[in-house]
């Protein structure tokens, strides 16, 4: 299958939507595992791939080894798109969360609630879970940027 364009939240807890040549949107959890993220990519072989672009820090402090792994998964995601020649842009949370107009939530969960809240409002017809809202909002926001 080839698609359009994906959405990728690159965190273990994250998720990938897709958008197919026909229009139609598909949401993935992130799979477990390097070979299951790959297989999931390669089996969507999308065009272009809009990738959250991530950092070391993800948020308070955790331990070294949590932060390798999550750079692992963004390195296993970035590898299998550039090797199947998918167009990779890479974009900042800030940047895709900006337009949404969001308040600022001090608590983590709220803020992801409220994250799930405008994905639901702007694809009421994708069944999306807190795993692969970013990654709908992510593929809105590259869409839909002037």
């Amino acid at each position: 299958m080839v698609t359009k364009a994906i959405g990728v939240d690159v965190g273990a807890n994250g998720g990938v939507v897709a958008l197919g040549m026909d229009g139609e949107l598909t949401a993935f959890s992130m799979p477990r595992g390097d070979a299951n993220i790959a297989d999931l990519l390669v089996s969507l072989n999308p065009y272009v791939a809009y990738v959250e672009k991530v950092t070391g820090y993800i948020g308070r402090a955790h331990p070294a080894s949590r932060m390798f792994n999550f750079g692992v998964n963004f390195g296993i995601i970035l590898g299998a798109l550039h090797g199947m020649g998918s167009e990779v842009d890479l974009i900042r949370p800030q940047e895709w969360q900006k337009p949404l107009g969001l308040p600022k939530a001090e608590d983590k969960m709220e803020h992801k609630r409220a994250l799930k809240r405008e994905a639901d409002r702007l694809f009421p017809n994708l069944k999306l879970t807190m795993k692969t809202c970013d990654a709908a909002l992510i593929l809105h926001y590259a869409l839909n940027k002037k």
